[in-house]
């Protein structure tokens, strides 16, 4: 999932859209996703150029400091190497479904033999709305409805590929599972299974992004899954792009819950 800027696209698309067609573009979007299958976010810590190169300009990196009631894990591996004092929290999350909805229409991926997945990347930014909100850096999904109904409205959305399986040499094994996401080429996969029950909590999330080229997207995620596990297992990146870079140099790269059951819905508003 490759960072990148879109600066001078929105002076492009400006150029070539008349004001009746300007009024025609949706500001706003939304995603109903049904049935999770499974959910994982990674917690890490990037250096703060990367960081800032990975969002728009128009929004400031803040401090894994400054966020340690959002990272705790985070803010307790920076105290403990100061090395890594003032480094940025990001994290990388990916959730799958049984299906989806846009604009009422019901969305599957390979007539359900498939997962819906989305997800995004983010880091901890300064925002005087919300102290808990993050910058993404990128979102995504497997599921073209989805991204052309959020590209209608001009968010900048990522197309991805997305693999569950089993893993080689443990193909026998009943629970070890490989989840692999492939974006150009950037590939990442996590090779695991969920562990011990945990406590259940909704997760909610206020991110900023950039859109192409139509000012910025306030979007707001919620989930509420009906159980949630220790996530056991290992996560690698293969091939080239900035979080590759970014996860390779942190110190850390926590896991949290494995998250099952339950619907999530996004806005996307601008």
């Amino acid at each position: 999932m490759k960072a990148h800027r879109i600066a001078g696209l929105g002076l492009g698309l400006g150029l070539l859209a008349t004001p009746l067609a300007a009024q025609k573009i949706p500001t706003t979007a939304e995603w109903s996703l049904r049935g999770l299958r499974s959910g994982l976010c990674v917690e890490f810590l990037v250096e703060p150029a990367a960081a800032a190169a990975s969002i728009d300009r128009m929004f400031t990196a803040a401090p894994v400091e400054r966020l340690a009631g959002r990272f705790p894990v985070l803010a307790r591996e920076a105290e403990g190497d100061r090395t890594f004092a003032g480094w940025i929290p990001a994290e990388l999350c990916w959730f799958a479904f049984d299906s989806a909805f846009a604009k009422g229409r019901r969305v599957v991926v390979d007539r359900g033999r498939n997962a819906v997945v989305v997800g995004y990347v983010a880091v901890g930014a300064a925002f005087p709305s919300d102290s808990t909100a993050l910058a993404a850096s990128n979102i995504f999904s497997n599921a073209d409805p989805l991204v052309a109904v959020a590209v209608d409205a001009r968010a900048r959305i990522e197309e991805i590929e997305y693999t569950l399986g089993p893993i080689p040499d443990l193909e026998d094994d009943p629970v070890e599972r490989r989840h692999q996401i492939r974006r150009g080429r950037l590939t990442l996969q996590w090779d695991g299974h969920r562990g011990g029950e945990r406590p259940t909590a909704p997760k909610s999330v206020h991110l900023f992004s950039e859109s192409l080229g139509y000012g910025v997207f306030d979007v707001r995620v919620n989930l509420v899954p009906d159980s949630a596990f220790t996530a056991t297992g290992n996560l690698r990146v293969q091939g080239t792009g900035p979080l590759l870079n970014a996860l390779a140099a942190s110190p850390i790269r926590y896991v949290t819950s494995y998250m099952v059951g339950g619907d999530m819905e996004w806005s996307f508003k601008r």
